[in-house]
């Protein structure tokens, strides 16, 4: 891992991709976390996802150390007022946005400075409510351009959709099922594609342009 990052400029966001590749590393990796993470770990029915949670939350730890240039382990974290995570008393003052998204074995972390930023990867699978769910959160432009599309190209599409709609309202905590959803073409936001591979999707937005997004491999932890 890296010891020291730049904080982004204004307007940017850092993208990090990688696996979570899990082997035997778990154990050291939850001496990262807080007891709060680890209750919401043992929370998580199954083995793999409660590794994948651990791994994922032990790399946001290390990262967001190396750009405060602070040890992980003494980073806090509390929740805005609709859950979503943001650094806590002592490290506010940085201005470090963050979110991350994991999707079997694929996650995503982005970081911004002064500016909410939203992250979210899929994996490109069959899904049996996609059009219901297409009907009702995505705009009409989406869904007539997926109708559109050849058969095999629609389930990409579809994730497409989806991945860049998560990433925009996760800049406000909201979840694709709350009652009244925001749709992606909300005037103020700005969403862009993530490449990831052609297994998933993925979308960054940040609350604001987007001046540039640079892209970072996940180091091996």
């Amino acid at each position: 891992m890296p010891t020291t990052l730049s904080l982004p400029a204004g307007g940017e966001i850092h993208v990090w991709r990688g696996r979570l590749n899990l082997s035997n590393e778990v154990e050291r990796l939850r001496a990262t976390l807080s007891p709060d993470e680890l209750q919401r770990a043992g929370r998580l029915r199954f083995e793999n996802s409660r590794n994948r949670f651990i791994a994922a939350r032990a790399i946001l730890r290390m990262l967001i150390g190396s750009y405060l240039d602070v040890d992980p382990r003494i980073l806090v974290f509390g929740c805005s007022q609709k859950g979503k995570p943001e650094l806590g008393a002592g490290f506010s003052g940085s201005d470090l946005r963050f979110n991350l998204s994991h999707s079997h074995d694929r996650v995503v972390f982005a970081f911004s400075r002064g500016r909410e930023t939203g992250v979210d990867v899929e994996k490109i699978r069959p899904l049996a409510q996609a059009d219901e769910i297409a009907r009702r959160y995505f705009a009409q432009a989406d869904q007539e351009r997926i109708r559109r599309l050849r058969p095999r190209w629609r389930l990409r599409a579809f994730f497409r959709s989806w991945t860049r709609l998560e990433a925009r309202i996760k800049i406000s905590g909201d979840g694709l099922f709350s009652p009244a959803p925001v749709q992606e073409n909300d005037s103020g936001f700005e969403v862009r594609d993530v490449p990831i591979g052609h297994r998933y999707a993925a979308a960054v937005a940040l609350d604001g342009p987007i001046q540039s997004v640079r892209y970072f491999n996940v180091p091996s932890v």
